[in-house]
């Protein structure tokens, strides 16, 4: 059951407003003051996973229960949004009886904002207590083996031309110094991903993003230099905010709603455009919600679905097999075949990579 709701500000600060940074506040110091209004506005509610919605995606607001919501406007130093279909708006309620935190829009380095700025509200959630993060943002295919409406869970990035919001003096004191970033896609909340994408017969690959700062989409060169450089899809955000999560500790599940293919790889009579890429969030709104919903409660219920896969591979498939379910890459035959298209027979009707990809 849905809900159609209205965010209407519960309560009013006489804090410093949207776009203030506080002259030479330092981050921390501003972080500080801005979870001190957002708990007071939560009450007694613990939120244990926050989702950022990108372009198109503000609709899974209406899939909480019991919802309430302020303005980005309300939270102290919180940067405004620009960008069309980013309503500036922080909703918190029951997604699947578990307790979590909307962000419905996000701030982009096209805007503007320097990269303090935009990293802002996820930096604020992780010291709110939230050590969870899902990433959802619309993305431009880079190769040919995605399409309109694909979800690829990203398990690495490229963001040679991304500031790196780590950086400056006062940074060091959200987290670690020099930030390692192999496990900054964390691998366990992959793996449930991709499990939920069988469940729900979703399109579900692994894949790279490449950073781009925009407002302009790619070129074909830049397609496809991407490409060549081992990118699946082109973004202009989570970038920033992987690497400011990964600094200060919590995991993160980036996925990318392939809403545009790049430029070159597509009908070269249509250009491309922003009302495209709503459109076709718009278009899975239903299986992407659900989608959404079916991970919040499998990561709720982690114990629970170890001990499910330990019961599968104890059901007499291999350890491998399960990995191999998992990654979606071809399974030959039993029995020496070498046939190279052979697929696990609950397969078929979902559409594999053949692209490497990895856990």
């Amino acid at each position: 059951m849905t809900q159609t709701l209205k965010c209407v500000n519960i309560s009013q600060s006489n804090a410093p407003k949207t776009g203030n940074r506080g002259g030479k506040l330092s981050i921390e110091n501003r972080l500080a003051a801005a979870r001190g209004i957002l708990l007071s506005k939560f009450g007694e509610f613990i939120p244990k996973v926050s989702i950022t919605l990108g372009s198109g995606l503000g609709y899974m607001t209406e899939l909480l229960m019991d919802a309430q919501c302020c303005g980005y406007g309300d939270i102290p130093y919180c940067p405004a949004t620009t960008a069309t279909g980013h309503a500036g708006e922080l909703w918190w309620g029951h997604l699947g009886g578990v307790p979590v935190v909307m962000l419905k829009g996000r701030s982009h380095l096209y805007e503007g904002h320097p990269i303090s700025d935009v990293v802002f509200l996820t930096r604020l959630m992780i010291r709110c207590g939230v050590r969870e993060l899902i990433l959802t943002h619309a993305v431009g295919a880079v190769t040919r083996n995605l399409v309109l409406g694909d979800i690829v869970g990203i398990r690495s990035h490229i963001g040679f031309n991304c500031p790196d919001p780590t950086a400056g003096s006062d940074a060091m004191e959200l987290g670690t110094e020099f930030t390692p970033m192999g496990n900054a896609y964390d691998p366990e909340l992959l793996a449930i991903a991709a499990r939920c994408a069988l469940d729900w017969r979703i399109s579900f690959h692994r894949g790279v993003s490449f950073f781009k700062p925009g407002r302009s989409y790619e070129t074909a060169a830049e397609i496809e230099a991407m490409a060549r450089a081992g990118a699946d899809v082109a973004t202009m955000s989570t970038v920033p905010d992987v690497m400011a999560a990964a600094q200060m500790g919590a995991q993160v599940l980036d996925l990318a709603l392939v809403t545009n293919l790049g430029t070159g790889l597509g009908n070269p009579a249509v250009p491309l455009s922003h009302e495209e890429v709503q459109a076709v969030a718009e278009s899975m709104k239903l299986p992407f919600g659900q989608y959404i919903r079916g991970i919040v409660v499998a990561m709720n219920n982690r114990p629970q679905q170890m001990s499910r896969m330990a019961q599968f591979i104890q059901g007499g498939r291999t350890q491998t097999s399960w990995r191999r379910l998992l990654i979606r890459q071809p399974i030959r035959p039993k029995g020496g075949n070498n046939n190279k298209e052979g697929y696990r027979a609950n397969l078929p009707t979902i559409r594999v990579s053949q692209k490497p990809l990895f856990l």
